[in-house]
């Protein structure tokens, strides 16, 4: 199953469910897929945030910068990009 990459500047992503996100480190200059990454309220401040694994690693705009998400494929109906 090929991952369908939707833009974040295009497509909202669900609240509260894993994803698997296209992000840009410019820390490191380098393009990473991570997952699972949630889409979920900011606790402290108004508005959301992506969160990484633990839900207190919240991924900031200036470091891990995310493009683009999708849902995690089922690697079990075979191959994906």
């Amino acid at each position: 199953m090929k991952a369908e990459w939707k833009s974040i500047k295009e497509h909202v992503p669900p609240i509260g469910q894993p994803l698997m996100v296209n992000i840009f480190d410019h820390c490191n200059h380098k393009w990473k897929i991570l997952y699972p990454v949630y889409y979920l309220e900011r606790p402290w401040e108004r508005g959301f945030g992506f969160y990484y694994g633990d839900f207190d690693n919240r991924l900031l705009t200036d470091y891990s910068e995310v493009k683009a998400w999708d849902f995690r494929p089922d690697v079990s109906e075979g191959d994906f990009e």
